[in-house]
């Protein structure tokens, strides 16, 4: 049996959340984090190591506060980055077992291939859809898919982990695997997380690496030619080249000028300048103070802080930022397992928090969390 509860913040995050949002109903992810808390009546969570973690992470916040003098609703504020990834991890570990695991999989599974006709509806109809919508997303964000509005970071990231699960189970999802991996990885490419596409490409190529034959890389061939002609059929495939180009572009670090510096200070986000600002700046250990340079209730920025790694390390210095990987990185081999698939889980949310704040999403942490529970399970199906 799957619990209610666990239902009810999957459908909230993955299928109804972002169309209430759309018609202007005043959801914000951040409020499905209070539903796992339930369970506190019948079971209280165990002091593991990932709960120190959490524990550690809190001291240093309260310790940044208290040395940059913030003020109790900054610091309250900024206590989002620890509730909301602690109660994802508590809802999965309470409620995912070995009885339930192939079902919860098999949901995510039809949700993930729903999504690519989802989005090209999306893009297609974006002018007619958006004047219907109750808040502005702009058009190049307007591929979320059944996910909340404008969240396609969290939509990407679940396809990517449903792709690893794909690739690497030897138990379960043996059926039109092929079709499947196509699905998944034509909407990661289509979609506007740009960031997912190098870290697509680093999932194929690993797999590859380890399972070449010839039978694989004819089957990979035959994807490659059917993907090249849904992007033509599609009429996609001038936003796919579009999408690559910039990916490649944001990688190189060219014309930063003063007056780019100053429009980063001021608030306007360029990943870019605000790598070249940092390390040019003295070693921050404890930040500026949580919730210093961006006001979660408001949404404004005071730096251009747009991305989790440039966030935490401004707000609360290198030791929290360290700190907050290997919270993430225990997360990763205590609910998974000490096998490529969890690895690669944690590596894709890392890179993610380059551009996306993924430990204040809802969507993204559950993805975390419950793609590392399913595949351990899968392992210790596989060794038995």
């Amino acid at each position: 049996m799957i619990s209610p509860i666990f239902i009810t913040c999957f459908l909230l995050l993955f299928v109804v959340g972002g169309g209430l949002s759309f018609l202007g109903f005043p959801f914000r992810m951040a409020y499905v984090s209070i539903l796992p808390f339930v369970f506190l009546f019948k079971k209280r969570p165990a002091m593991d190591s990932v709960s120190w973690a959490f524990v550690s992470l809190l001291v240093i916040v309260m310790l940044s506060a208290r040395i940059n003098g913030s003020s109790m609703r900054d610091l309250l504020l900024f206590f989002r980055f620890i509730i909301i990834p602690f109660s994802m991890y508590y809802l999965v570990e309470v409620t995912i077992n070995e009885q339930n695991w192939i079902r919860i999989l098999k949901w995510c599974t039809l949700l993930a291939v729903v999504q690519l006709p989802v989005i090209l509806f999306q893009k297609m109809a974006y002018r007619s859809l958006i004047s219907s919508s109750a808040i502005f997303i702009a058009e190049e964000d307007f591929d979320f898919g059944t996910f909340f509005t404008a969240d396609d970071p969290a939509l990407a990231f679940f396809m990517f982990c449903m792709l690893v699960t794909t690739l690497f189970s030897k138990q379960v999802l043996k059926k039109h695997k092929l079709a499947l991996l196509t699905i998944l990885s034509f909407t990661i490419l289509i979609a506007n997380a740009k960031i997912m596409h190098f870290v697509l490409l680093i999932g194929w190529s690993i797999y590859l690496i380890r399972n070449f034959k010839l039978k694989t890389f004819m089957s990979l061939a035959v994807s490659v030619v059917f993907l090249i002609g849904l992007l033509h059929f599609s009429g996609l495939a001038a936003n796919l080249e579009k999408n690559i180009s910039d990916s490649i572009s944001k990688m190189q670090f060219e014309n930063i000028t003063p007056e780019a510096e100053m429009r980063f200070l001021e608030g306007t986000y360029s990943r870019e300048v605000a790598v070249i600002y940092y390390l040019t700046q003295p070693i921050n250990w404890f930040g500026d103070g949580p919730s210093r340079y961006y006001d979660p209730t408001s949404r404004e920025y005071v730096v251009a802080n747009t991305g989790q790694v440039f966030t935490f390390y401004s707000e609360i210095g290198l030791v929290g930022l360290i700190l907050s990987y290997l919270t993430l990185l225990l997360i990763a081999f205590h609910v998974g397992s000490l096998k490529l698939s969890s690895f690669l889980i944690w590596f894709a949310l890392s890179v993610l928090t380059v551009t996306t704040s993924v430990m204040s999403d809802a969507s993204i942490m559950l993805t975390f969390v419950m793609f590392l529970k399913i595949n351990k399970y899968e392992d210790q199906l596989r060794s038995r």
